[in-house]
């Protein structure tokens, strides 16, 4: 699985990757809107906890693509990558605690 960005670089889809038709050929199949579901907000809610630090996935793979001259499909490719479990019912997703299988 790759956490690849948008056509605008805004946000981050969860894309399955499998074989192309020649050797090596990756290609990458968008599965975000039937298997990544967000945590909702409400199931986070604490005063006394929070996540740190405070920037986003997407930013932190702009940032180190532009330090290594990579365009960011490249870097995401590269270091946005999950092995997941198969499930059918997909995968539960937060940028600051990871995924967990959807029950």
């Amino acid at each position: 699985m790759a956490l690849l960005s948008d056509e605008e670089e805004e946000t981050l889809r969860l894309h399955r990757e499998q074989d192309g038709e020649r050797r090596y050929d990756k290609l990458y199949v968008p599965i975000h809107q039937s298997l990544c579901h967000s945590v909702p907000a409400a199931q986070l809610a604490s005063r006394s906890v929070s996540p740190w630090p405070q920037v986003t996935l997407i930013e932190e793979l702009a940032a180190v693509a532009q330090a290594q001259g990579l365009s960011l499909e490249q870097c995401a490719k590269r270091y946005a990558i999950a092995s997941l479990p198969h499930n059918d019912n997909g995968w539960w997703f937060h940028e600051a605690l990871g995924f967990a299988v959807k029950r």
